[in-house]
């Protein structure tokens, strides 16, 4: 556990020991409900987001989200904001944590972005159809697969030694020895967990809850500053996404909008394969070439 002294209040206040960074719609939800089974871990319930949208109220306000007993070797968070604002983050990161452990989980990005866009129709955040949204320049659909950019801003910062990068895809295939690299890399015990699937695909059935999703949505970003209402706001918005989806695959990525998108992102990916391979993470880049092909159905 990573101590810090607030010099305002002259107080000795708890920080994470390691971040999970992203990708969003990358796996990290499951990775942290996994991690929350091991007795000596702490992880708070909810993603902090602190370095990317909440960096103004303080390590303070920070802090207070990490309560943990004598048993916890370690704490940690995840707020998959984090790779998207990577230039930011990752300078105010190393003001207040000097070597933080950090983990990211790369998705294929097509099917990342496809999965991020289904997400936004069940918060009620996105109202268009996907073929009209993903080129939208006000949307992040396709700069959220810029990994290689990204996972550079924190190599500006942070050594490789302290930086773990998992392919959701060889995650999903390989959950038990992922996990034990993953406590590896953290420096504690290897344990057996409960995996299930977290996440099942689906789409809405009520444009009516769709709404209220979105006010829910709104109402929860409303009360950050109090983690019991805003607990609470986003409980509410869960339920209604649980009842409102039709639980099974999504419809498929129409073919041409599908090809269209892997040569966008081949360049990207190309990118990301020749820093892994400099970071002597020659293993990742052939994952990656192997499951993000374009060969597969999207949906």
């Amino acid at each position: 556990m990573l101590s810090f002294v607030d010099g305002a209040e002259s107080s000795k206040i708890n920080l994470p020991d390691f971040i999970i960074c992203g990708t969003q719609k990358g796996g990290t939800t499951a990775l942290r409900m996994y991690l929350r089974q091991h007795p000596c871990i702490y992880m708070p319930k909810r993603e902090m987001h602190f370095f990317s949208w909440y960096f103004n109220k303080g390590v303070g306000w920070y802090a207070k989200h990490f309560r943990y007993n004598s048993s916890h070797y370690v704490c940690g968070e995840k707020s998959p904001s984090y790779m998207f604002h990577a230039q930011e983050v990752a300078e105010r990161m190393k003001e207040i944590l000097p070597s933080p452990k950090l983990i990211f989980m790369l998705r294929d990005p097509v099917k990342r972005a496809y999965s991020e866009y289904w997400m936004m129709v069940l918060n009620g955040k996105e109202k268009l159809s996907f073929d009209e949204a993903i080129w939208k320049k006000d949307r992040d659909y396709l700069i959220r697969g810029h990994y290689a950019k990204q996972i550079k801003e924190f190599l500006k910062y942070f050594d490789r030694e302290n930086m773990m990068v998992i392919i959701s895809e060889d995650f999903r295939k390989n959950r038990e020895k992922r996990m034990w690299d993953v406590f590896d890399f953290l420096g504690i015990e290897q344990i057996r967990l409960k995996m299930p699937n977290i996440h099942v695909g689906g789409i809405p059935r009520s444009k009516f809850l769709l709404k209220l999703a979105g006010i829910s949505t709104r109402l929860s970003m409303m009360a950050w500053d109090s983690p019991l209402f805003r607990n609470f706001f986003c409980d509410v918005r869960s339920a209604i996404k649980r009842i409102n989806r039709v639980e099974g695959q999504k419809p498929k990525m129409s073919e041409e909008t599908r090809k269209k998108l892997y040569e966008y992102f081949k360049p990207q990916n190309e990118d990301l394969i020749s820093l892994l391979n400099g970071l002597h993470f020659q293993n990742l880049a052939e994952i990656v070439k192997k499951e993000w092909n374009g060969k597969s159905e999207v949906g």
